[in-house]
């Protein structure tokens, strides 16, 4: 401190007194001749005119330097605690900025949707200088995509960053992280199978209904008709049998237990294979075979 030419010395909160007498009714004016590290200081009640008594109010009175800590975002929105000075989070152009106090122990997280995110040194103890390098890393979060698959139908998913392989579970689940467009593809021999919603966003939240659908596929049965007429039960797409050229079709679904009958008049007629179960392949060999009937003469 100086009073004009005097100085003295002061350090931590101990008290002080100049060496040199000022007389009655002379001026004085206290002030800071060099600051300490880390602290700026004034002088309150410094200046005055003696009175006929000694001057014992004048005080130094010394702040922590304030410090900035920053860094980049990533898109996530800064909370901070812990700074005697703000903890409110100014963001702007990806950056954001607050200021903390000498020693101040500042915690720093950072939240953005469907991420877990982190920033680099947290919590930081503040030293003697800005912080500049306290980014915020964010990585996506992972969540599960599925649903039923009743009948077991090889399903796959494709789009994720995450390797995996088919499943025939029901239910079925795969991985997937925030914001991928995945596409689910099923398989089962003998059905046409669909996975509902795909292709699929992933939001953040888990996926649990994406369920397989398989409808049994269509399939035809026919033969020669021998010149018979056939009829057909059991088939759950149609009876109607259609003939053309000494041929006939009809349509049925896999596992559809179809009974064909043949008649002709004067004749007896039966259908190979029938009752046909219907399996994962059309069937042409159901023909048609009539052999005469037997009559009596009297």
């Amino acid at each position: 401190l100086n009073n004009g030419t005097d100085t003295v010395e002061v350090s931590g909160n101990n008290p002080f007194t100049f060496s040199q007498l000022v007389h009655y009714e002379d001026t004085y004016a206290v002030t800071v001749s060099s600051q300490p590290t880390l602290e700026t200081c004034f002088i309150a009640n410094g200046t005055g005119t003696m009175s006929d008594a000694a001057v014992t109010n004048v005080q130094v009175v010394c702040t922590s330097n304030v410090y900035t800590i920053g860094g980049a975002t990533d898109g996530a929105v800064v909370t901070a605690t812990g700074s005697s000075v703000s903890n409110i989070v100014a963001i702007s152009g990806g950056s954001y900025s607050l200021s903390a106090k000498l020693g101040d122990v500042v915690t720093l997280s950072a939240t953005k949707a469907g991420y877990s995110c982190y920033v680099a040194g947290s919590p930081i103890t503040l030293g003697a200088t800005n912080i500049t390098g306290a980014d915020v890393s964010c990585t996506p979060n992972t969540y599960t995509v599925g649903g039923t698959n009743p009948l077991g139908a090889s399903v796959t998913i494709s789009g994720s960053a995450i390797p995996q392989g088919l499943t025939t579970s029901n239910p079925y689940s795969f991985s997937a992280k925030f914001n991928e467009t995945v596409t689910l593809s099923a398989s089962k021999t003998g059905y046409d199978c669909t996975v509902d919603g795909s292709p699929i966003t992933v939001g953040t939240a888990n996926i649990t209904n994406a369920n397989v659908v398989c409808i049994p596929k269509t399939y035809t049965i026919g033969g020669a008709t021998d010149g018979a007429v056939v009829t057909a039960t059991g088939s759950s797409v149609s009876n109607i049998v259609m003939v053309s050229s000494g041929n006939y079709s009809l349509s049925a679904k896999l596992g559809d237990a179809v009974t064909l009958t043949a008649t002709k008049a004067g004749y007896s007629c039966y259908v190979a294979g029938s009752p046909i179960t219907l399996g994962a392949a059309p069937i042409t060999g159901a023909d048609v075979s009539c052999s005469p009937n037997t009559y009596t003469i009297s």
